[in-house]
Formats: structure tokens, sequence, C-alpha cells
């Protein structure tokens, strides 16, 4: 039962839901069968690690019923409702998250019950609930229009000929909604295509374009940042674009849930990065404030920890900028922050790379000999910079050696992606021609830097090229 999807829902419980759990397993309402509850309450008693051993079908057939022969019929069944009361119980737990809904929901009851009395009372809590929700996302003004709709729909039933304006509100909410949330599914189907080999169709996006420059009632929020990131993903040429969502982000970051506010500089920050692939280098220190605000607003953070990538990332865009005392201060006050597994190859990696830049090349080679080779990416970057360095020291032995053996180490690894993988070979093949130091094999080389092709490190390799004397 190891790889079950029963146990796999129950690893992802926290204490907290592995006791409600029980008490709503417990329940009669929800299950009546006493043998569920027994299954349930061996289940628990393993977790959170549930042994492979101790949740084989056997053993724990043999806990529930000692006595008895093992009869897998028996354990199927109480498995798969078991994970049918598991997947209600998250169910509702989801549903009880938000308030609005549920009551929603009791709105519509009381409407076709005809209890006028209890659906007013109702509608004055969600109306009081919907004015101090705490963002004016796509949710908020989905919430809007759920409401203004049941609220028409309670008017209707009453038959009243009278002018209400719930009908107009469904209405408007309802375009406010829409145009927002197509924004941003197009926006995001943009920014895909430019990453993967995406066929995504980005339909009636100009349409949209034009119905919200042509309302300016209709820019709530949520339409003003994701048509301003529209047209910066449809024109990456024009800085305006971006330094408005910039602007626009600054202003309506607390309309946005933290998630989704993630999202939005994350947009701004890949934005950079592709500007300075690009040959636009003025915007890496634009990427280096936007990587600062996301810090402050605490975007870079993952479950309450900073995440290990854009540690390393912020590192490079302040060590690409000399910011070095920086650089230090940050690396050494900000690595206590990542998960406890990552600090020991995080600081070492990082530090290295700071006396790399430094030019201190055996303080440098001292924190690399001391990453343990644990992740992929920390074990791959580490042998390029020592690659750099062994070429820069002109340690040719220990080049050529390092060389041979980052190759077969590419060549047979599955983890990483192709693309990845790709940029790393040509990065060797660049270095392994540049260490001969012959100039017949120039033009070969300048193509492989200049070919369209990934590559790590491009701008370095181009300036050995520059600086190595051929012969």
């Amino acid at each position: 039962m190891e790889h079950s999807k029963l146990i796999e829902l129950l690893k992802t419980f926290s204490s907290k839901e592995l006791r409600e759990f029980h008490e709503f397993a417990q329940s009669p309402f929800f299950n009546k069968n006493v043998e569920l509850v027994r299954f349930y309450e061996h289940l628990r008693s393993l977790a959170p690690t549930f042994p492979p051993a101790k949740v084989e079908r056997e053993a724990v057939f043999a806990v529930l019923y000692p006595q008895k022969p093992y009869d897998e019929k028996q354990l199927n069944y109480l498995n798969n409702f078991l994970l049918k009361l598991a997947e209600q119980f998250v169910a509702y737990g989801r549903f009880r998250q938000n308030e609005l809904l549920e009551r929603y929901q009791l709105m519509e009851s009381y409407t076709q019950r005809n209890l006028d009395k209890h659906y007013q009372f109702v509608y004055g809590q969600t109306t009081k609930l919907l004015e101090e929700w705490p963002s004016r996302n796509l949710e908020f003004y989905q919430l809007q229009y759920l409401h203004a709709d049941i609220s028409n729909r309670h008017f209707l039933k009453q038959q009243i000929r009278r002018f209400d304006d719930r009908l107009q509100l469904a209405a408007d909410y309802l375009d406010q909604y829409y145009l927002a949330a197509k924004l941003k599914y197009s926006c995001e189907m943009l920014d895909r295509k430019m990453s993967i080999a995406a066929e995504y169709e980005v339909r009636f996006a100009d349409v949209v374009s034009q119905l919200v420059e042509a309302n300016p009632q209709l820019q709530t929020p949520p339409i003003a940042v994701y048509h301003t990131l529209l047209n910066m993903l449809l024109d990456m040429g024009n800085a305006g674009h971006f330094n408005k969502l910039v602007a626009l982000t600054e202003r309506y970051k607390g309309s946005f849930p933290m998630e989704e506010l993630k999202d939005l500089y994350s947009y701004a920050i890949n934005y950079c990065i592709r500007r300075v692939n690009q040959g636009a280098p003025e915007f890496l220190d634009e990427l280096f404030q936007q990587y600062l605000k996301s810090l402050e607003a605490g975007t870079l953070m993952d479950g309450g920890f900073l995440s290990p990538w854009a540690y390393k990332n912020l590192i490079g865009v302040g060590l690409r900028l000399k910011k070095f005392d920086w650089t230090e201060d940050f690396i050494r006050q900000y690595n206590d922050k990542l998960v406890p597994e990552a600090r020991a190859n995080a600081l070492h990696y990082n530090l290295a790379e700071l006396y790399y830049y430094k030019q201190d090349h055996d303080a440098a080679l001292s924190h690399l000999n001391k990453v343990e080779f644990s992740d992929i990416y920390y074990n791959l970057d580490t042998k390029k910079m020592m690659l750099k360095i062994y070429f820069e020291l002109d340690e040719i032995d220990a080049l050529l050696s390092l060389l041979a053996s980052f190759k077969m180490f590419l060549k047979r690894t599955k983890l990483i992606s192709a693309a990845n993988k790709v940029a790393y070979q040509n990065f060797v093949q660049a270095l392994t021609l540049l260490a001969r130091k012959e100039r017949r094999v120039v033009p070969a080389l300048e193509k492989l830097i200049s070919s369209p092709e990934p590559i790590g490190d491009r701008a370095w390799l181009k300036q050995m090229l520059q600086r190595t004397p051929v012969y």
C-alpha cells in the first residue's frame, strides 16, 4: 500500500488534519462504517512516515483481522472507501476555507425555500464580508459577480415589477471578472511560449485590449495590471510597458494575495533577464531592484524559507554589478533563511562565486571543494566554475582532466533537461577548443559561441577568446 493513492494523500496531511479527519470519519453523518474508523486509526498510528514494511497489505490486514486469513477483496474495499472519505474531507475543508462561497450556497437555499427573512440576514453578512475582503484580484470580482447574480435571482423570485440594480451589478462584475481572467490567461500563455515550445493560441487578446482601452471604468486593479503586462509581453522592446507594470504592481500590491503578487514580480524579473540576455545591460540594475522588491515583499519565500535559487540568482546579479560588500553581507545574513539541508552547499558555492569575481581563485577553490554534490545543479555549476578557474590560472592538466570527466558525466546523466544539457555540453566543447590555443580552431569556436543554441557563460567565453593568445 506504500504507493497507493490513499497513503500518498494521507502523507500530505498535517497533524491537525490527521486529527480532524479522525473526527470526520467518526461522524455518522459522513460515515457509518466502524471498520473504516479502525482502519484509519491504524494508518494514523503510522503517520507521518508510513514505514513501507508496516503498510504492506498483508501486515495491515493482520493488524485489523488477526484471526482471519488475508482477504485481498476486503482490504480493497476498506482502502477504496477510506480514500473516498478522505477526498470528501479534503473537498469539505477547501469549501470551508472560503466563507463567502458557503454563505452563497445558504442564500441559494433560503431563496428556494422562500425564507426571505433568513435570506436578508445572510445577504447582509455577505455584503459586509465582501466590503472587508482583503484583496481586489480576480477572485474578488468573481465573488462580487456571484453575490450580485444570486441577489438578482432572489429579486426575480419576489415578482416585483420595479427597477433593481442587481442585474446591472451582476453584468458589470461579470465583465470585470471575465476581462481580468482573459488577460491573465493570455499573459500566462505568452510567457510560456517564450520559455518552451508551446502551441498556445492567444485568442481575442486584441479585442479585449480594445475594450479595456475604450472603457476606463473597467480599469480595476487586475485589469490594469494584466492589460499592461499583456502589452509588455507583446512588445518586449518597449520599456515603457515594463515601467508602467512596475508602477502598477507597487501601487496595487495590497490588492493581490501573496501567490499572485509573487507571479507579478516574477514577470518583471523575467523581463529584465530577457532584456539583459538580448544585449541590454542597463536592465541588470533594474533586475537587481526587482529582486530586492520581491525580497522585501516576501515573495521569494516558499513555505517560510527563502528559495535557494532566488538566493543564488540575487547573489549572481549583485556580483555582476560588482556590489561585493553588499553581496557578502547578503550571503551570510540570508543563509539561515534557506531550508536547513541547503544551507551548507549554498554558503560555500556562493562564497566561492564571490571570491571568483574578486579574482581570489584560491579562496574560491577552497569553498568549491566543500560543496557536496547531492544537488545536481550545484554539482554542474561547481564543475563549471572550477573549469573557468583552471583556465584562468593556466592549469592545463587539471583543466583537461576535468573537461574529460565532465563531458562523460553530461553524457550519462538523466537528471537535467535536454536544453540545460546542451548548454553545458556546448560550454565544455567551446572551452576544449579554447584550451588548444590554436588559430585554426578560432572560426569554429566563434561560430559555436555566437550560435543561437544555448551555451553556458557565453559572455565569459567571448571575453576569454579575445584575451587568449593563439598560435
